[in-house]
């Protein structure tokens, strides 16, 4: 998600550069419209990316029977903790 999210705010910044060079008349329409197009891209990678992690989250809690978001905040820190525990032993 961190990477979607880098390369397309790298894309929006380039594109803005790509902008102010068309105003100057540095650059050709065609490469305004593909830096356009690979800005809304890496936007669009970017959210899915969010989303395709939620659902594997949803799909991985329904396997196993136990929904999160459904436990109370007293189960929550239980299952952290648990899980905390077993990262330090390995």
């Amino acid at each position: 998600i961190d990477l979607t999210e880098e390369a397309a705010k790298a894309a929006r910044s380039n594109y803005e550069f790509v902008k102010d060079s068309y105003a100057r008349g540095l650059v050709s329409v065609i490469q305004l419209i593909d830096a356009q197009n690979a800005s809304i891209n890496s936007d669009l990678l970017a959210s899915n990316a969010v989303y395709e992690f939620i659902i594997q989250l949803m799909l991985l809690e329904r396997s196993i029977g136990n929904f999160y978001v459904t436990n109370t905040p007293q189960e929550r820190d239980e299952i952290t903790n648990m899980l905390q525990d077993y990262i330090n032993n390995q």
